[in-house]
């Protein structure tokens, strides 16, 4: 019994320290993963996630795509970035994580998909589950996307990265309504059960 205890410990420990930490993506796609100390105008401040005791380093902001910190939120630094330039002046990774940016803050037609798994959910439970699977494998269609920007979407990685976040907002949405519907759908049909039953 000891040993188990000591294992989920071990397992908890593990798996919160991995949530604990803040992430930076320089402008190549590499990750580091660190301890932000200070972020200025000119550049981040950090310490080596698996070195806290050690020395503190510096890296340019404009070498930095983006910082995840260890609360989730994170601050994407496309300050240097325009619409006309960026499609020739970024490398690969920056404009795929710029589409994905830009459909987290354009793409909002998954909301329909989601309402409408939410009712069917609520009048058929269980079997809601199929039209749920149905519409999370299904692809955003091209005119839902809501794109920003038409010159950004000739690009292949700006495109794919909207394409995949948007499509990962889609299914979220999905199942997500679909689980808040089947607690409605069990207090519906038990209210209306009982109903009958009194009748």
């Amino acid at each position: 019994m000891k040993k188990i205890i000591l294992t989920a410990l071990a397992t908890i420990f593990t798996f919160t320290i991995s949530f604990s930490q803040d992430v930076i993506t320089n402008k190549l796609g590499e990750d580091i993963s660190v301890k932000i100390l200070e972020i200025n105008q000119t550049e981040i401040k950090y310490k080596k996630f698996d070195n806290p005791d050690g020395p503190v380093f510096y890296i340019p902001k404009v070498e930095v795509f983006m910082v995840r910190y260890q609360n989730g939120t994170k601050d994407i630094f496309t300050e240097n970035l325009t619409p006309s330039t960026a499609a020739t002046n970024s490398t690969t990774s920056e404009l795929y994580y710029k589409g994905q940016l830009d459909a987290e803050q354009n793409y909002n037609n998954y909301k329909m998909a989601g309402t409408g798994i939410l009712l069917v959910g609520i009048a058929i439970p269980f079997w809601s589950v199929v039209p749920a699977f149905v519409s999370s494998q299904t692809q955003p269609d091209y005119g839902n996307l809501n794109y920003p920007d038409k010159v950004m979407i000739k690009n292949e990685s700006y495109d794919r990265g909207y394409k995949e976040q948007a499509w990962t907002m889609k299914k979220n949405t999905v199942w997500k309504n679909w689980l808040i519907s089947l607690p409605i759908s069990l207090l519906f049909w038990t209210t209306m059960y009982a109903s009958a039953s009194q009748r």
